[in-house]
């Protein structure tokens, strides 16, 4: 199914880092067209709102036909009638409320469209990842067979010549079965991490550009917001459309003053012989007192959405404030796991070289070189991860903080200097 979407789109042969998927992914992606139309679309309701604030023409032209009755007689004609009129409104508060209304709530479809941008981004930096993570697993699955392949050979060798016994060899031949499995699911894993970074992008990369296990991820410093965040931003524009609408229904309790310009041309009698032209010019009050309550019920229902929209702009600033000091907190924890965990991956080096010596010594068992090859390969496994992982929480703390995400992403590329490809 998704390749009826894809149409052969394969990116070019260059490793594509986070800023040039995230550009194509703006061409190919639908969900990203279908957002951006939905916006756009919301766009034209303020035009729409202000034609009531315009002036207004409309022209009728009638034919129909007549019978009149006279004193022992009746005659059958046709007649036209012509009619046009010519509104401008004086005073339209509820026109004008609508129109502002329709302009704060067009503003929060274009801050909800940035919002949408900005999970994606994370989301793609996210699948991104995880294609890498899943690739790095499978390399060190096909370490750990390559290394129990050999381990088993040795000790087959050993125990022909009595050396080892044959449960040192049955142990091995279980770790490499166990490490062929592993691989295999591995593999899979990898498979379905591409499906889904690709499921996202709709196109396929040749290769992408991925990162050293001895990157030092110095960041640009986050001190302080490059903006107002989008969803306050959103908030703060549904609360300014829930005002205008109490404005609105406010208005309905009150008339409203339309100038009016008016010519008719009718038939004055039966036989059309004559003809009568009339020009009308004045002022109308329009003015409904009573209509069941349903104006004040509206205004009422205004009312509580508008303290709703309050609300939801309070939480939204505490939630945003919570999530700020949580990611930084996060991110800073991060750089502390890093260090000990590039020393945990060198103490398990060299635990297992000094593990290897022994065992050729016949000081260690089998059971103890595998557990510090399996170590060593889980060590490097979570550094990669904790790297992966780190840049996210450093893209999240720059999307809170309203940081432009072309630019982040160009910084998190800085760190990416090596080339994967996509078939290896």
């Amino acid at each position: 199914m998704r390749g009826l979407f894809l149409v052969g789109l394969i990116a070019s042969c260059a490793a594509m880092g986070l800023v040039e998927v995230a550009h194509t992914a703006k061409e190919q992606a639908w969900s990203w067209h279908a957002q951006e139309y939905a916006m756009l679309s919301q766009q034209t309701n303020p035009k729409v709102a202000l034609a009531a604030l315009y002036p207004s023409i409309t022209m009728s032209l009638s034919q129909q036909t007549a019978h009149s009755y006279h004193t022992n007689q009746s005659n059958t004609h046709d007649q036209n009638l012509f009619n046009t009129q010519i509104q401008v409104p004086i005073v339209k508060i509820a026109a004008k409320a609508g129109y502002d209304a329709a302009q704060a709530n067009a503003a929060s479809q274009m801050d909800d469209y940035q919002i949408f941008k900005q999970k994606f981004i994370l989301d793609l930096a996210t699948r991104y990842f995880a294609v890498l993570k899943a690739d790095k697993k499978m390399l060190l699955a096909d370490k750990v067979v390559a290394m129990n392949t050999k381990l088993t050979h040795d000790i087959e060798q050993k125990y022909q010549v009595g050396l080892l016994a044959l449960t040192d060899l049955s142990e091995a031949q279980a770790a490499l079965d166990q490490a062929i499995a592993t691989k295999i699911q591995a593999s899979f894993n990898l498979s379905v991490a591409q499906d889904t970074l690709v499921e996202l992008l709709q196109f396929q990369p040749n290769s992408l550009r991925d990162i050293d296990l001895n990157a030092d991820l110095k960041f640009k410093a986050l001190d302080k917001p490059a903006g107002e965040n989008h969803q306050v931003q959103k908030y703060k524009h549904l609360l300014k459309a829930a005002d205008y609408s109490v404005q609105a229904a406010k208005a309905g309790l009150y008339p409203s003053l339309v100038g009016y310009a008016t010519y008719n041309s009718s038939p004055l009698n039966s036989n059309l012989t004559q003809k009568v032209h009339s020009i009308a010019v004045g002022i109308a009050a329009n003015w409904t007192p009573f209509d069941g309550g349903a104006t004040l019920a509206q205004y009422t229902a205004n009312q509580y959405k508008k303290q709703a929209s309050f609300a939801q702009l309070r939480e939204t600033y505490l939630d945003i404030e919570l999530n700020e000091k949580t990611t930084r907190k996060q991110l800073e924890t991060a750089r502390y796991q890093l260090r000990a965990q590039r020393q945990a991956l060198r103490s398990a080096q060299v635990y297992l070289e000094a593990t290897q010596a022994s065992f050729e010594a016949g000081q260690r068992t089998t059971t103890d070189v595998l557990d510090a090859q399996s170590t060593l390969m889980s060590q490097e496994q979570s550094l990669y991860n904790l790297l992966y992982d780190t840049m996210i929480v450093y893209l999240q703390l720059s999307q809170l903080l309203s940081y432009s995400d072309e630019s982040v992403l160009e910084s998190l590329d800085g760190f990416l200097t090596q080339e994967w490809h996509w078939a290896s």
